[in-house]
């Protein structure tokens, strides 16, 4: 279990039973990295490992978060070793990563902001050399490419994780959602819909990794903004 702080992420490893098997300790214990939170926490079970990840500080930068950190556990006890990779970009303010399972990669998006953290730039989908990673390279390729649009429709995308008892099948590229809502998006032509985009990264020669085109799926009409109120 992972939960924000004041100073990174908050990590508690229990039983199967519900008792607890440590005290609770800071992330950074495991990383050596200074954290800032936002902790996804996930089990890859074509791996039998744990993914924990949080944003966080690195380069001396101390004004915006800069950096996303990723810890795979050496095998599936999470009370032993960890490998620590640490991707860093200091030319934008990485806000709200959210990570997924899949068999050729750990995907990723992020929500980017200038380093103010005053004007939004688009949405980033990451690919992460999961190979390299489960082995405990010393190094493993990360992958990013920027998604924007006058619409922000990128905003908060998704990746798609895996679960279930079965993997998903063979050649399976990785997934990313997002929707468009007529009464958010600027573009008269935009209607209520869910987008699939796919990634098919390349973690040799990262420049002929493939973004697809977005498929749209037709959904009933819908309108998310729940609370328009205004209090005084």
């Amino acid at each position: 279990q992972m939960i924000n702080s004041g100073s990174g992420s908050l990590t508690k490893i229990f039983n199967k039973d519900g008792t607890q098997t440590i005290a609770q300790f800071n992330f950074n214990l495991i990383t050596g990295v200074t954290g800032a939170g936002d902790p996804i926490l996930l089990y890859d079970k074509l791996a039998n490992r744990w993914l924990l990840t949080e944003f966080g500080y690195t380069g001396g930068v101390t004004s915006y978060v800069n950096t996303l950190i990723l810890a795979v556990s050496a095998d599936e006890n999470p009370l032993g070793s960890w490998y620590v990779y640490v991707y860093a970009d200091n030319t934008f303010f990485v806000d709200f990563p959210k990570f997924a399972i899949w068999p050729d990669a750990y995907y990723a998006t992020s929500n980017d902001f200038n380093t103010a953290g005053t004007a939004y730039l688009g949405s980033s989908v990451y690919a992460f050399d999961r190979t390299a990673m489960l082995s405990g390279a010393a190094n493993a390729v990360g992958i990013r490419t920027r998604l924007n649009n006058a619409d922000s429709r990128y905003f908060s995308m998704a990746p798609v994780t895996f679960e279930g008892v079965m993997p998903p099948p063979g050649g399976a590229k990785g997934m990313f959602l997002y929707y468009t809502n007529d009464a958010f998006t600027v573009d008269p032509a935009d209607v209520d819909s869910i987008y699939m985009i796919t990634m098919t990264p390349d973690f040799v020669i990262p420049a002929n990794t493939v973004i697809s085109a977005p498929t749209r799926f037709v959904a009933t009409a819908f309108d998310d903004e729940l609370c328009t109120a205004i209090r005084g």
